[in-house]
């Protein structure tokens, strides 16, 4: 399913982060999604562990970066509508976080 929306992260420290999302593709198998923080782009892939409920993959700016590893739980309501709870990783440069995707289906 295309979607579009928008990716806001949860307070880390003194730095927020977030912004439109451009493009994303979420199936039963995999999540695909673009977009911007500030003047960054950013790429996020992940594969579906169960069937659509969990996903793990990685991210990164402008490409993936197999340090940055994310892991995703989908939450779909009645009008598919979805949020993805993400849990982040950049192993690199020792940080984490969360970020929520907010998506509505592109008809």
């Amino acid at each position: 399913m295309k979607c579009s929306g928008e990716m806001c992260s949860i307070p880390w420290g003194d730095a927020e982060y977030g912004g439109p999302v451009s493009d994303a593709i979420v199936t039963p198998t995999r999540v695909s999604i673009d977009w911007k923080d500030d003047d960054d782009l950013w790429h996020l892939e992940a594969q579906s562990v169960d069937n659509g409920t969990t996903y793990n993959g990685t991210f990164g700016s402008p490409r993936l970066l197999p340090s940055n590893r994310v892991k995703i739980k989908r939450f779909v309501a009645a009008d598919n509508s979805m949020l993805l709870l993400a849990e982040w990783q950049d192993s690199a440069r020792n940080n984490e976080g969360h970020a929520i995707f907010q998506l509505d289906p592109i008809s």
